[in-house]
């Protein structure tokens, strides 16, 4: 049987720090980071949680690991009442799974501040 990488794994294999056009380790800082929030561009994610399209595919608490990882200062969070009153975060209205607003929330505290020392800013939205 022959061996490949599935979509997912390609993905991952082209976001990864070794495939990168420059060593992060070597950027040197270059802008003044005293200035107010608003006078910086920062790098965003919307729908933080899916692993693809927003119609029906999977959440993974794993995608907020990947993109703190790789420098992503806002994260997008959709917090939905789960069955048994356990906050989930998920897309609404559409069939793409759902994963516990807890596991997300330790996720970020536990990745957020890996790759930068910048804030992180969370786009919580409570439905």
């Amino acid at each position: 049987k022959e061996q490949s990488l599935s979509l997912e794994a390609f993905a991952q294999l082209l976001c990864s720090p070794g495939n990168a056009l420059a060593d992060p380790a070597k950027r040197s800082l270059f802008q003044d980071m005293t200035q107010p929030l608003f006078a910086y561009f920062v790098d965003t994610s919307h729908n933080t949680y899916l692993e693809g399209n927003q119609l029906s595919s999977r959440s993974s608490v794993l995608r907020y690991v990947e993109v703190l990882r790789a420098g992503c200062r806002s994260v997008e969070v959709d917090v939905w009442d789960g069955v048994d009153g356990e906050p989930v975060v998920k897309h609404g209205y559409t069939v793409t799974t759902e994963i516990l607003f807890q596991d997300v929330i330790q996720a970020i505290a536990d990745h957020a501040f890996v790759a930068s020392e910048y804030p992180v800013i969370m786009s919580i939205e409570q439905h």
